[in-house]
Formats: C-alpha cells, structure tokens, sequence
C-alpha cells in the first residue's frame, strides 16, 4: 500500500514538472520595430512586408519542437523552443547572402532565466563564426556590431552568410550546457541608420576593371590593392561614410566646402608596375558644378590640379589622365593626400554648401585597353610621345582616351 502511494505522489510531482516546464514560455514579445522598411533587410520578423527574406528554421535536431507563436499587442510572429539544442536559420531555397553593406544587426531574444547563447554565421565555405552574448530573464534586445565577430583572430563582416545558427547555448557563467532549456527569438533583421536627405538614392555603378591594374584610394570593390584612405576629419565640413545594401561604400555631405583624404602613412607611392596612367572617381552632386582635383605631397608641394565638370542629379563618372597636365608634373613615388576643392556653379557662382558624394577612387592602368578606346577598324600602333602614351592608327595619333592627339 505505501509503495502505491508513494508511486502515485511521484507521478504527480513529476506531472507538475512537465506542466510547469511546459509553461514556461513568454506571454508577450517586444512589438513592432522602430526602423522603416527602407533601412532594413528582414531575416525573421513579420512587421516588414517589404525587404523580408523569410528565413525560416532548419530543424536540424531530431525530435525539437518548434513552435510559431503570435504574442503581445502588435501581433508579433515568435519562434519558440521548449527544450532547445541548437538550430540554424536560413532562406527557402537556401542561399548565400551579402550583408556587409549594413550596420548592424538587430534580434529580439528570449530565455527562462540569464545564461548565454552565441548567434553564429556560417559561410558558404562551412566555417563558422561565433559571437556569444549574455542574456537576462525574459526579453533581450541586441543590435549587434560586426566588429563583434571579430574575436581571437575570427574576423568576420557579413559578406559571405549561408546560415544564421543559435548555438553554443550555456548556464549565466559560462560553465555548464543550458541545453534542454527553452529559447524563443523573434525580429531578426539587419538595419542601417536613415540615409541623409540627399543621399543618392542608388550606389555608382561597380567597378569592373582586374584589381590586379588597379591602386584603390578608397573603393569598396578593391579590398586588396587599396591605400585604405579616409576623409579627414578636420577637413572641410561633416561627412558620413554611407553603406548601400550592395555593399558599396561612399563619402557624403550635406553641406559640402572642400575635403581632404589620406591614410595612415607619411607619404605614399604607386606601384611602378603596371603603368598607372589615369585615376578614377565616381562624384554625384546637385547642382551643375565643377570641382578641383589635387594632389598634396609632403610639405605643402604640388597643389595644382584640374576642374572636373559635373552634372547635377547623376553619378558623374570622372577620369584624370595623369600623363597630361597640370597632373604630369607630380612624382607618384611621393605623395600623401587628395584633396577636392574650388566647387563652383557651372552658371558662376560658389556651390559650397550643397551635397556632394563620392566613390571608387582609383589609380587603373588604360595601358592594354588604349587600342579598345580608339574606333575599331585596322591594327594601331601604340608610341610614346613627350612622354606621353599615344595610339597612332591610319595616319592619326590618339589619346588612351580615344580623343585626338
């Protein structure tokens, strides 16, 4: 008679125990986010009708439940564990994404009591990159940096995600598995902050030209081959540097004077091979204007550059050629800055004080596309002439840019 009384007393605590696990869930979610559609890309979150990949959870673990769950006064769509292991998010059909263009990364993230979790991104390649996050009770609201990600030397920006993974889930002191605890997230997106009033509504058009003829000032496109250079902040007025959700990055400012840029070095110098004869720049402003391009060495030296004429409302796609004047004059073995000045109105005028943005900035060799720039017809033959690279066919000689010599 005691032993059935004393099963029955065990089978009711241990009933108790799975209702009361059973409930412990949340009963209401952070509600709709603050950012607007335009500035985002929605992983999970069902307040975005627009920018929303839908990824949806793989269900990786045999025998975890899942369960969507819509809570609080906004309706918020919650995924939700009661036991959870680890599981990985991903878009149907799955595919690899690029986020680098965005600033952060925000998630919404539930736990029965503090412990821990790492939100891991995984790569197309199958490496995985963690960042382990304390949690609090409750509700948690993340909005994660990339530079969190880049830990021990596991360097990481967004550019190549496969699978988002909630893992590594572990006790408030890092010391023991939370395993078999519930877990629930909602509002997963990447954000960006709201562009500036005029902020060109699209990025320039992407480079196309082999990074191996190209020495990058600042261009997202040339990683490798780049000086890294920066606009100065003491220089002219406040600026921005704005990431599209392609990934390209320019300067911007609203209220444009004159800029400087540079690096970190005293002083820099072209590479001598290949021929870095032209530089690019892509340039957007407001108004009909033009510009001044210069380069500044050490000690105040050169200072002469050339005005640019630039229409309004476009990408303006600018082209100095370095073996004609005033720029033939400069020893690209030794300089340090660029620097953009004397804006003016085409009409007359100072255009100081309207928006200005700019990108991809590079040195490129034309040297092997020179005979492509010149209208096809016979084999042209390609001299030099007071030093300057010129394409003579049929009897005419022709600038790198195709223009008569």
């Amino acid at each position: 008679m005691k032993k059935q009384v004393l099963f029955v007393a065990l089978a009711t605590i241990f009933s108790m125990s799975v209702f009361a696990q059973e409930a412990v869930r949340p009963d209401t979610a952070m509600g709709k986010p603050a950012h607007e559609a335009e500035d985002v890309m929605a992983i999970y979150c069902n307040h975005y009708a627009t920018n929303n990949l839908h990824y949806d959870v793989q269900r990786w673990v045999e025998g975890i439940v899942w369960e969507e769950l819509t809570l609080g006064a906004d309706s918020t769509k919650v995924y939700y564990c009661p036991a959870m292991s680890y599981e990985g998010l991903a878009s149907n059909p799955i595919e690899v994404r690029d986020f680098s263009g965005y600033k952060k990364l925000h998630f919404d993230v539930w736990a029965p009591e503090a412990c821990r979790i790492s939100l891991t991104v995984e790569t197309e390649a199958g490496v995985k990159h963690h960042c382990p996050f304390g949690l609090n009770a409750g509700w948690n609201t993340i909005d994660a940096d990339p530079a969190w990600w880049d830990k021990e030397g596991d360097a990481y920006d967004w550019k190549d995600v496969k699978f988002l993974i909630f893992d590594q889930y572990k006790t408030a002191d890092d010391a023991a598995s939370f395993d078999g605890n519930p877990f629930a997230f909602a509002n997963i997106y990447f954000w960006n902050d709201p562009a500036p009033e005029n902020i060109p509504a699209e990025a320039p058009a992407a480079p196309t030209l082999a990074e191996s003829k190209v020495m990058a000032l600042f261009s997202s496109a040339y990683q490798t081959r780049t000086y890294n250079f920066t606009a100065m902040m003491n220089w002219g007025n406040e600026w921005i540097d704005y990431a599209y959700t392609d990934g390209q990055h320019i300067y911007h400012w609203e209220s444009f004077a004159w800029g400087g840029f540079g690096g970190s070095e005293e002083s820099y110098a072209l590479p001598e091979s290949p021929i870095y004869d032209m530089m690019h720049a892509d340039v957007y402003v407001t108004v009909d204007s033009k510009l001044k391009f210069t380069f500044e060495a050490n000690g105040g030296r050169w200072k002469n550059g050339a005005f640019i004429d630039l229409e309004a409302n476009k990408w303006n796609s600018v082209t100095l050629d370095l073996l004609n004047a005033p720029y033939d004059t400069y020893d690209f073995s030794d300089f340090r800055y660029l620097i953009l000045e004397g804006f003016e109105k085409a009409e007359g005028g100072s255009a100081e004080g309207t928006p200005l943005s700019i990108g991809n900035v590079y040195f490129y060799s034309s040297m092997d596309q020179a005979v492509e720039n010149v209208e096809a017809g016979k084999v042209a033959t390609k001299r030099i002439i007071d030093g300057k690279l010129v394409i003579e066919k049929n009897g005419v000689q022709y600038t790198v840019l195709g223009t008569q010599f």
